[in-house]
């Protein structure tokens, strides 16, 4: 049965209500608050003429236009109109009216829902009085009974009272005045006893089939409003080979993929007629990295060359001075393992450029570890180490010897290592070590010797975000402990190389990522061509996608909303009660200093990259070789950038213009959405204003807000850590936030798994500061808020694997997709207002669990 209740409910109140989706010459409002009486027809409007009824009723329809209606004829009529939806309900029995034989039989199905369902029930002498006709006051009191359960809102409440309404139905009509669905005649009456006519009757008929055509198939949206929005989507996409997770992101980004191998085709297309590209042009060396990623026969023929000296090296090392060595070098060419060091910026003076120590290797995604249910991951990724310890020569029981001591020993790592949620927390990670405390730190291995291999002659500082892992690192790095460290930076070196190399790594490596994600799939050559070569020349592509595909008129709409969305941001800031004006100023100040910025960087324009060289497979180049090039260059790049003491670049992006993504930088102060995402759902100029704002309206609003969730609101208009809030406004902030983390807790999403809090908070922040954002621009009371609700749902579409589903729970900053749908609007007035939810619904929270905070 779909919501019998609410169906005949609506059936009535819209006879009283205009709904946002239709619009009509003479409002049935304005029809039906006249006085009862018969409908002289003046031209293109209607007069009325009061006067008495017939004293007998017509009781067999049709009746003519002006006849007045029974009790009888009216529940006809509305029951009628709901057809089918009924079907469910058991008429009750209605012999036990004393005018039973009164009805007659053409009524007696529909009355008899009617009762069932409690919308009549008879008066004080147990008769129906089938015949009598209907006046005004008892339609009004046959709504307030249906609206028994619902919280109606009472913004209409003037402190007046009709005049002519009699004591039993006072209030009833009150409820409904108060809450706007009963207006009067304008004189201070309602008309009470006025009767209802047959043509306003099929007025209403008439209104109610379309309006519920137009009302949801199903109660879902109440229990599930992300389920009821992508209900067919849902049912009907299956996850693709080789994705353990299908959402609009990975649609949007293999539709991108499809036009980045169009921009290459026409490169090769030019290639194979004669037009060969000028040596050292980025057409040269996207067509040469393009033909060695998909050239799988050039790649069994390489084998595993191009990483046999790093494997030899690393068979070679016989101390701790010749490991230190060894590392530098195998760093330099990308192969992260036990001393991972990158550069970034300073968290105190953003324009500083500092070493920073990283997250070692551990194999296995520490999150996974750190939640105790990895039994099968570990398993599988053992198998798959010593499948690639084979392959680089080993025997099968030295490789699994092998495999087995690097699991023992990425494990202990990963359990050594920092919780995922506390990389968000620039205190925990800014922890800043001087040349001789970085010494004292690594006592097993002379870290400023490994530094100086690796090419940094100026060594201030080293900020290591995880002391804890790193006293681990250093208490492994012994002589006792170096075969068994010899064979985990081998692994590590293997299981970065197994991508670019041959088939028999490539096929371990694809076979280990099946098991971990629940999928069963092979990449097409094709598509792993153009995943490889975007990597490499993803800038030098964007300029030409953004050419092709992305219009001077999207980025002017899209930075215009981004300015809307600031602007109300900066008015919801200034009307929170929860912080003094003294922080107010500061944030607004941050709020202004944000950097919008649309579609691609300026400097893509005719970028070149001359320092990156590629030779062709036909001179002897090979995929890996391309990669250990490009990495060693950017090994370079950051030793200069530390040497030179150079200014941090604010201008330079970390995503393709293409890129299907967003994000706010911290240290920039800024905002960048891609040209890559500005496509459908979350955007499309042909769309309307709502679901463009539900879309990526919802997206900027996002990314703005986490400048002032739980991490960005460390930092100041300058991208530095910086408290620039007062003690009292911080301790609001974070009892807010610490609510946000008991309610996200309580969500199960898979039978024994629930959200975790404290990782997706900064997350969970941004998503309903970012809905409140929008809202506030959509206005109260817009008709179109069904709209922009869908749009969002529809942004956040997603099936996926359990297995991965699992391990997301654990390694994901972000609430699964439903959450990020379901929670969020759970969370909003106007969205419980819209869907008319109550307590009890799926849907529904009560305005005490209701989170809000920018």
């Amino acid at each position: 049965m779909k919501r019998i209740l609410s169906l005949f409910m609506t059936a009535i109140v819209f006879v009283f209500v205009s709904a946002p989706d239709f619009v009509y010459g003479q409002s049935l409002r304005d029809m039906l608050y006249q006085p009862a009486g018969r409908i002289v027809v003046q031209g293109e409007s209607a007069a009325y003429e009061t006067e008495e009824p017939d004293e007998e009723a017509p009781v067999l329809l049709p009746l003519a236009d002006s006849d007045y209606v029974t009790r009888a004829q009216a529940v006809y009529f509305l029951v009628s109109a709901l057809g089918n939806e009924l079907k469910a309900v058991m008429p009750a029995d209605l012999s036990v009216f004393g005018d039973y034989d009164e009805i007659d039989p053409e009524f007696l199905n529909s009355l008899g829902i009617a009762v069932s369902l409690g919308v009549i029930n008879g008066s004080d002498d147990a008769y129906l009085h089938p015949n009598d006709y209907i006046t005004r006051v008892e339609v009004f009191a046959i709504i307030s009974r249906i609206l028994a359960n619902d919280d109606l809102p009472a913004d209409k409440d003037d402190g007046s009272m009709f005049s002519d309404v009699p004591d039993w139905a006072a209030g009833d009509i009150l409820r409904l005045k108060n809450a706007g669905f009963v207006r009067g005649y304008g004189d201070g009456t309602i008309g009470a006893e006025d009767y209802m006519i047959y043509e306003q009757l099929v007025i209403v008929r008439d209104r109610l089939v379309e309006y519920q055509n137009s009302l949801p198939a199903n109660n879902l949206y109440k229990s599930d409003y992300y389920a009821y929005v992508n209900e067919q989507w849902l049912s009907e996409t299956q996850l693709p080979d080789g994705y353990a997770k299908w959402s609009n992101a990975e649609q949007i980004a293999q539709n991108n993929a499809y036009r980045i191998q169009s921009i290459i085709g026409d490169i090769i297309t030019d290639y194979y007629v004669g037009n060969i590209p000028e040596k050292g042009s980025n057409e040269q060396k996207i067509l040469d990295i393009y033909r060695a990623a998909a050239n799988e026969k050039y790649r069994e023929e390489v084998g595993l060359e191009p990483i046999e000296p790093y494997l030899e090296l690393i068979d070679n090392v016989n101390s701790i001075a010749e490991l230190s060595y060894a590392l530098a070098e195998l760093e330099k060419a990308g192969f992260h393992s036990i001393l991972p060091i990158s550069v970034n910026s300073d968290f105190n003076d953003s324009s500083k450029y500092r070493i920073t120590f990283e997250a070692c290797y551990t194999g296995i995604e520490t999150g996974v570890i750190k939640s105790g249910d990895y039994e099968e991951v570990e398993n599988a990724y053992r198998s798959y180490i010593t499948t690639l310890f084979i392959a680089a020569g080993d025997s099968p029981p030295g490789a699994m010897t092998k495999a087995c001591e690097v699991t023992k020993l990425c494990i202990r790592l990963a359990e050594a290592s920092m919780d995922e949620a506390d990389w968000d927390n620039p205190v925990a990670i800014n922890n800043v070590y001087t040349k001789s405390e970085i010494n004292n730190l690594f006592s097993n291995i002379n870290l400023e010797n490994y530094l100086r291999a690796l090419g940094y002659s100026r060594i201030d500082s080293v900020i290591v975000y995880d002391e804890e892992l790193a006293h681990t690192i250093n208490s492994v790095l012994t002589i006792e402990n170096l075969d068994v460290i010899k064979a985990y930076i081998k692994a590590a070196v293997l299981d970065y190389s197994s991508l670019y190399l041959n088939s028999e790594l490539f096929d371990a490596h694809q076979n280990y990522i099946n098991e971990i994600s629940g999928v069963e799939s092979k990449v097409a050559p094709s598509a792993y061509a153009v995943s490889i070569t975007q990597s490499l020349m993803g800038m030098e592509l964007g300029e030409e996608y953004v050419e092709r595909y992305f219009s001077a008129q999207s980025k002017k709409e899209i930075e215009d909303l981004a300015a809307l969305i600031i602007e109300t941001f900066k008015k919801r800031i200034s009307e929170l009660d929860w912080m003094s004006e003294q922080t107010k100023a500061t944030a607004v100040e941050k709020l202004r200093a944000i950097s919008v910025r649309i579609g691609y960087p300026e400097y893509i324009i005719g970028y070149k990259n001359d320092a990156f060289n590629v030779r062709s497979i036909d001179d002897g180049g090979s995929l890996m070789q391309y990669i250990i090039d490009y990495n060693r260059l950017r090994s370079r790049e950051n030793t200069e950038l530390i040497n030179s003491n150079a200014a941090v670049d604010k201008s330079s992006w970390s995503l393709y213009p293409q890129s299907v993504n967003a994000y706010y930088d911290r240290a920039n102060n800024c905002i960048v959405i891609p040209a890559g995402i500005l496509q459908a759902p979350y955007y499309s100029p042909n769309a309307g204003f709502e679901t463009n704002l539900g879309g990526i309206g919802t997206v900027i609003a996002h990314e703005i807000t986490h400048a002032f969730d739980n991490v960005g609101s460390q930092f100041d208009k300058n991208g530095n850590l910086n408290d620039w809030w007062t003690a009292e406004d911080f301790t609001a902030f974070n009892e807010i936030c610490r609510k946000f983390v008991s309610e996200y807790d309580k969500i199960e999403v898979m039978d024994g798994y629930t959200v975790d809090g404290m990782l997706t908070l900064s997350e969970n922040i941004a998503d309903i500061g970012a809905m409140a954002c929008v809202l506030e621009i959509a206005g109260e009371g817009n008709p179109n808020l069904d709209e922009l609700f869908k749009a969002y749902a529809r942004t956040y579409r997603t099936v996926c694997t359990d297995t991965y589903a699992k391990m997301l729970l654990s390694t994901d900053e972000h609430a699964p997709n439903k959450v990020r749908v379901n929670m969020v609007l759970s969370n909003f007035e106007q969205f419980i207002e819209l869907y008319r939810l109550k307590p009890g619904d799926g849907m529904y929270r009560s305005e005490e669990e209701r989170l809000s905070i920018w």
